[in-house]
């Protein structure tokens, strides 16, 4: 079932972004030609440094904690309001991934 559903690419089932064991980054299970790795690693950084899209995330941040926390009526909404923010922490973390970041510049989180 799984083969069926993922050669119609319904849902992936594997990861899309990984890094092999010798430290290449592969992108749906290849590794990417010297032109797209730059320009993936070039819109990466744009986004890190996106003062809209930290605003943005740091917006979904607060709804979540506020719907959360502060409103919470049921326990999916803290359930949802946790994976809202896990969402936001994966997306810096696979961003940061692509961008080349090698853990010794300063986040901003």
């Amino acid at each position: 079932m799984t083969s069926i559903l993922d050669n119609l690419q319904a849902l992936p089932f594997r990861d899309i972004i990984s890094v092999n064991e010798q430290g290449i980054l592969l992108v749906n299970g290849r590794p990417l030609d010297n032109e797209s790795g730059m320009q993936l690693r070039e819109s990466s950084r744009a986004a890190l440094q996106s003062v809209a899209l930290k605003f943005i995330n740091d917006q979904v941040a607060f709804n979540a904690v506020t719907m959360g926390v502060h409103k919470v009526e049921r326990p999916e909404q803290m359930v949802f309001s946790r994976a809202a923010i896990w969402w936001g922490q994966q997306q810096l973390i696979q961003l940061r991934l692509l961008a080349g970041d090698d853990g010794t510049s300063p986040k901003d989180d």
